[in-house]
């Protein structure tokens, strides 16, 4: 889509669909790194929701990207920088607003998604 229409169609149409997904109940939703940027969305997708972050650290990020097949169709570069790089950046600009936004902070280093499904299972039990 971005290739198509470029990041601001993107980003209009991400918003657009955050507001719609914002009415759903007892659903998982797993939303783009970029989408904590649009506030009212985000704000109203709090309201029914629990949202977690998953972490990680940059060069691990980086490995999953490459590992990817998809990720040259799926995920366009933002700059004109190196991807290690470009995600440094993204990450401390957008740093602020996933700490503020989030309810559950989950570091998926080293983990599987089954492990980090698992971890995320065990902190609702207790009630994060």
């Amino acid at each position: 889509m971005v290739g198509r229409g470029g990041w601001d169609l993107f980003r209009s149409k991400e918003e657009n669909l955050l507001l719609e997904l914002a009415q759903n109940k007892n659903k998982v939703i797993a939303t783009g790194g970029g989408s904590v940027m649009h506030e009212k969305a985000w704000k109203n997708l709090r309201k029914n929701s629990i949202v977690v972050w998953l972490t990680a650290d940059i060069k691990t990020i980086c490995n999953r990207l490459a590992a990817d097949s998809s990720t040259d169709d799926q995920r366009p570069p933002l700059t004109e920088m190196g991807t290690m790089d470009e995600i440094s950046m993204v990450i401390s600009e957008r740093l602020p607003l996933y700490e503020k936004s989030s309810d559950l902070k989950i570091d998926t280093e080293g983990k599987t998604p089954e492990e980090v499904a698992e971890t995320i299972l065990a902190e609702f039990k207790k009630g994060n």
